[in-house]
């Protein structure tokens, strides 16, 4: 089957494409963003539906606006797909999704945002107050995501066309400081 008859083969760029929203951050290039936060909020997962059923370690969520603002308050994150599958439902005009994913969390204490849990920040020794933090990067957790997506993803990835999104911890290390 060619690629432009295999309706499935927009998936996986679709996929790397909304991990990728799941690891942007705001400390790193606030100049993309026009140093608006609303705005870089607005980057993180914007496949998705304003009403979608949006679902996390098994809690629910009220919307996309919802899920973007816990999501930019959580540590900085690298996801890795290590697989999916993926079916086509005749007649419904969506995809049914289920990845496998791997993530790891900066565990240095700076949410996406560059907050700090910290109350007095200490770069004294440096004398710069714009030192940058190294990353102290977790363990990697295991992850599993079911998408309920319209079929739109084969000839456009970037139109909001997540209908249903289920994101769940199935491995946590026990050496991670993360608590979920």
């Amino acid at each position: 089957m060619s690629a432009a008859s295999d309706p499935t083969s927009n998936v996986e760029p679709f996929l790397k494409k909304i991990i990728s929203t799941l690891d942007n951050q705001f400390i790193t290039s606030p100049s993309q963003y026009q140093n608006n936060v609303q705005l870089f909020k607005a980057s993180i997962l914007p496949q998705l539906k304003q009403q979608s059923a949006v679902i996390i370690n098994g809690s629910p969520y009220a919307s996309k606006t919802q899920l973007q603002e816990i999501w930019s308050n959580l540590p900085i994150s690298q996801h890795q797909l290590t697989s999916y599958d993926t079916h086509l439902i005749p007649g419904s005009g969506t995809f049914i999704i289920s990845c496998s994913l791997k993530v790891r969390f900066d565990e240095s204490g700076k949410t996406r945002l560059g907050e700090s849990a910290e109350l007095v920040q200490n770069n004294s020794h440096t004398g710069n107050t714009n030192v940058a933090v190294v990353k102290l990067w977790s363990s990697w957790y295991g992850v599993n995501l079911n998408l309920v997506v319209d079929e739109i993803i084969s000839s456009n990835t970037d139109v909001e066309s997540i209908n249903s999104f289920n994101y769940r911890f199935t491995y946590k290390p026990e050496n991670s400081i993360i608590s979920l």
